[in-house]
């Protein structure tokens, strides 16, 4: 008899799913929810899958238990703070999530606290509960020709759009990596700044991740460029508006209502917002909808079985089993692309067009290990590492190796590979080349034979720098004493200087700066270091916070 993959689920998750797993003849399923640590550590070792949620911690001390068997573990949800994923990366476990499973439960979630905070219907409910009739108190806001301001169109925010179209709301967005034919095509209109989006529409509702670039994005001078009266909606994720300034614009009244639905603090059951009248809350429900749960179930089940049967699979977090079987000249290759594609993602604030990965040397003509299943859309391993590395510093959230190409296909993105047997100047050479519409920036990288990995051209500049993040790079007039002052406010800031470089343009006039620090420049830091004259731009390049 022909032996079974071995499945544990050891939380609880949608019957639909453990149901497809039980159909496949392939695979053998156990559910056992609530396991102590000391029960899981002994069973842990007898199966090929674990799906998990969120009470299953998958650490370093239980996959030490795995017994080299475990080759899969599945996440019936977006979030990953109870998976240690390098350790499963380093130890050939692929990891997934399901981060489209509950688009449609956070959409409806915001078209409802949307319509309830129009209509104030949680006050009107418990007021009439109260024995209180009472209509001259609940004048309505309706949303016929009313100018909905999206934040963020990528799918949740995209699905928004298209339902906000049936109230005959006027639909405005601003995301500055959503090319414009996308907004056009769902009938939306792309502005091209925050602050333009603010000052034009009646209702804001916010759709990005929480980055160090969105944390506190609304606050009151965001809120004051909006139109006294209106109305602010978060289903997205705490931290996005500074809470204390939210609550100051509702309190006076610049605000006519606020739905909320993520907090900086969970659970927040002290949060100073619950004591305004004028605001609709729920208590992080998004996605919590019997269909969604289903689909999460669902969707990660049927993964896991692709990987397991070896089939193609689009929700893994890592590749593992393409990184384990590198060598090591090419996993520091694979390792330089991704830093390569950090510094372009971090230098480029608009939607990109297209992508191209060149690969110059004999090196790339060598076969380094399986490209099916594992890699998607066919690509290199080293292709798959800087556009994750590109798309970072943008998006972060759910942004892994094998979401990263998926998600540029979504935003209409061209990517390109080319392999060149010639490198002139160098053993081998990644570039990495993208395009928006006003610009195009390239960036080229190499190893030395001691293992170093550096960048040696950025743009049209010659450079030799060492690519690890954090650093700070800038574009300035070439002037005596401009260095100093860059250097002196570093300084000051108490922010340590390993290593400086300057590298002047080949037509002279203009020199690029490459500062490697000893930790990331703030947001405040960095329009300091902009303010300097004869600064014509610069960009900070940090390690994911």
């Amino acid at each position: 008899m022909e032996s079974k993959f071995t499945v544990l689920v050891s939380d609880d998750i949608s019957e639909k799913g453990i149901d497809l797993l039980r159909q496949d003849p392939t695979m053998a399923v156990d559910v056992k929810t609530k396991l102590s640590r000391e029960e899981l550590y002994a069973i842990i070792g007898d199966y090929d899958a674990l799906i998990t949620r969120s009470m299953t911690t998958v650490d370093q001390d239980l996959l030490d238990h795995t017994s080299g068997r475990l080759r899969v573990v599945g996440r019936a949800g977006v979030g990953l703070d109870n998976v240690d994923v390098e350790a499963a990366s380093k130890m050939g476990i692929v990891v997934l999530n399901t981060p489209t499973g509950n688009t449609l439960a956070a959409t409806e979630h915001t078209m409802a606290m949307l319509l309830a905070a129009c209509r104030m219907i949680p006050k009107a409910h418990s007021t009439l509960v109260g024995g209180k009739w009472d209509r001259k108190s609940f004048m309505g806001f309706e949303l016929y020709r009313r100018k909905l301001g999206i934040i963020g169109l990528g799918r949740i925010g995209s699905q928004v759009a298209r339902r906000a179209k049936g109230f005959e709301m006027e639909i405005y967005a601003y995301d500055p990596y959503i090319l414009r034919e996308k907004a056009e095509s769902l009938g939306v209109k792309l502005l091209p700044s925050l602050d333009e989006l603010l000052e034009t529409v009646d209702i804001i509702t916010l759709h990005t991740p929480r980055t160090p670039e969105t944390l506190g994005m609304i606050g009151t001078r965001e809120l004051n460029l909006l139109p006294d009266g209106a109305i602010v909606v978060n289903v997205a994720r705490g931290g996005l508006i500074v809470e204390e300034e939210l609550h100051s614009a509702l309190q006076s009244g610049k605000l006519r209502a606020a739905a909320v639905d993520v907090f900086d603090v969970e659970p927040a059951v002290d949060n100073k917002l619950l004591e305004l009248d004028n605001i609709v809350v729920t208590p992080h429900l998004g996605a919590n909808t019997d269909a969604s749960q289903i689909n999460v179930a669902v969707m990660v089940a049927q993964q896991v079985m692709n990987v397991l049967k070896g089939e193609d699979y689009e929700g893994a977090v890592n590749i593992p089993s393409v990184l384990t079987k590198l060598t090591d000249d090419f996993r520091i290759y694979f390792e330089l692309a991704e830093k390569m594609g950090k510094i372009l993602g971090s230098m480029i604030g608009e939607a990109i067009e297209e992508c191209s990965l060149v690969y110059r040397g004999e090196l790339f003509d060598r076969e380094f290990g399986p490209r099916s299943f594992d890699v998607p859309l066919n690509l290199l391993p080293f292709s798959v590492a800087a556009l994750k590395g590109i798309m970072e510093p943008k998006i972060q959230d759910g942004v892994s190796y094998i979401s990263a190409p998926y998600i540029m296909r979504e935003r209409g993105i061209r990517i390109e590979e080319k392999k060149v047997s010639a490198s002139h100047d160098y053993h081998a050479t990644v570039e990495i080349i993208v395009k928006t519409e006003t610009q195009t920036r390239s960036i080229v990288g190499t190893v030395f034979e001691n293992a170093m990995d550096r960048v040696v051209r950025l743009d049209e500049y010659e450079v030799d720098f060492d690519p690890q993040p954090p650093m700070l790079i800038f574009r300035n007039e070439d002037r005596n004493g401009l260095i100093g002052e860059v250097a002196s406010l570093l300084g000051n800031a108490g922010i340590n200087i390993s290593h400086f470089a300057l590298n002047r343009h080949p037509r002279g006039q203009t020199a690029l700066g490459v500062v490697n620090t000893n930790q990331k420049v703030s947001a405040d830091i960095l329009e300091r270091v902009e303010s300097i004259d004869g600064i014509l731009g610069a960009w900070a390049i940090g390690s994911r916070s």
